[in-house]
């Protein structure tokens, strides 16, 4: 059975690659994210039949969590605050809307905007954290030489 995939596999030019989805090696982001996945259908579904009905609640589960490197979380950049959960209770808080809709669409705006740039600034910096410490590990070195 395996050589004729193999053969399949040469016929439309389809290169294998394994990738061991619960070991956070290759992509450590989207690796960790499934093994929580899977922690969670583990964790609250009885069986197999019970799996989409805890999705909600999984994801649910999954969008407060802050980033490690950007340190928000996709329910904040989305919608400018954090999410309220675990209260037994409505927090009381300062309601910007006092009635003028363009004042507090104004104001709603410039927040989303501001969290958007911070976002993209925190961004950057993850990138040349990153880069110093690939050049780190890999000992780049600048070169000695001139073009011209």
């Amino acid at each position: 059975m395996s050589a004729f995939f193999s053969k399949i596999n040469e016929l439309l030019k389809i290169k294998h690659r394994c990738a061991a989805t619960t070991v956070a090696k290759s992509n450590g982001l989207s690796e960790n994210c499934v093994k929580r996945i899977i922690e969670h259908v583990k964790l609250y579904a009885e069986d197999d039949l019970d799996v989409e009905r805890v999705l909600l609640l999984i994801a649910m589960n999954m969008r407060p969590t802050a980033h490690s490197r950007v340190v928000v979380s996709p329910f904040e950049i989305m919608f400018a605050r954090q999410m309220r959960i675990n209260a037994p209770v409505e927090p009381k808080m300062v309601l910007l809307f006092s009635g003028e809709k363009r004042r507090y669409y104004d104001c709603l705006a410039k927040e989303m905007k501001r969290l958007h740039q911070a976002v993209k600034m925190r961004k950057e910096e993850i990138k040349l954290q990153d880069k110093a410490a690939y050049d780190r590990a890999n000992r780049v070195a600048t070169p000695q030489w001139e073009i011209g």
